[in-house]
């Protein structure tokens, strides 16, 4: 009888559900939220300058001036040492042209908007030719373009990007000659903070507004091009006459001569200064 039960009580043990605990060691719960908090947290805006910011800033304040409309010219902040390159990039800059032509001999959209924002650039004195007699300079730095275009749906733009970023044989790039300067955009977590104070908020483009600064006589040879439309026409050599966008002290240029406009006209445009 005892033997019976004994079995019987196997038979039951055997046939239930089985459960199986796991756990784990939390950190502490206060290392938690101070991680949570670090993650969170803006860091300081601090004003002091790298030494290479600095360059770039006194060479800024030194040699900037308005012309006689009242637009801003300024000297890029260039590095000593910069290596003659002109006739490699040159030869660069033909190749690149070469085959962005390829591209437009099977589009004919794009062959005619790109030609339509170079005949623009052109109009607007953004550019201009190099006459025959100066195109040997061995100072030059000829940059490569081409087209970045975004479409979404039936919407079709196209911007030329010129590359200062193209590297020679050696490894020489127009960027890595130019100081970057200090950097004058606001930490982009208080601008979306700043959104919560107000109920309307409006945002707004500067029309091309790299494009507004020019660059000084002397460094425009610096950002040399080479253009035409088609493989049949012959290949002109211009200068680029603004700050331009891809360089790595375009945004300091732009955003410093946005300051000092403010300098110079705050006190009759109050309102505006303080935007």
């Amino acid at each position: 009888m005892v033997r019976s039960d004994k079995r019987r009580a196997d038979r039951t043990l055997s046939s239930s559900p089985k459960q199986a605990l796991h756990c784990s060691v939390e950190p502490d719960l206060e290392q938690t939220l101070q991680r949570f908090w670090s993650l969170e947290d803006i860091a300081p805006n601090s004003s002091r300058l790298r030494p290479e910011d600095k360059i770039a800033e006194h060479l800024f304040k030194d040699t900037h001036n308005r012309d006689s409309r009242g637009r801003y010219e300024v000297r890029l902040p260039v590095k000593p040492d910069r290596p003659r390159v002109a006739n490699e990039t040159r030869s660069m800059a033909l190749k690149s042209l070469s085959s962005m032509q390829r591209r437009f001999s099977r589009d004919a959209r794009l062959a005619e908007a790109y030609g339509s924002f170079m005949r623009d650039y052109e109009r607007l004195r953004h550019i201009t030719r190099v006459p025959a007699s100066e195109i040997r300079c061995e100072d030059a730095w000829y940059l490569p373009h081409h087209a970045v275009i975004q479409a979404s749906g039936e919407k079709w733009k196209l911007r030329v990007v010129f590359d200062a970023s193209r590297k020679t044989r050696e490894g020489h790039c127009l960027n890595n000659f130019l100081w970057s300067g200090p950097s004058l955009q606001s930490d982009l977590s208080l601008i979306l903070l700043n959104w919560r104070k107000y109920r309307f908020a409006f945002t707004a483009d500067i029309v091309k507004m790299f494009r507004q600064v020019l660059v000084k006589r002397e460094d425009q040879d610096l950002q040399r091009i080479v253009w035409a439309l088609t493989a049949d026409a012959s290949p002109v050599d211009y200068r680029l006459h603004t700050v331009t966008y891809e360089t790595t002290c375009a945004p300091y240029l732009a955003i410093r001569t946005l300051s000092q406009l403010v300098i110079d006209e705050g006190v009759d445009f109050p309102l505006g200064a303080v935007v």
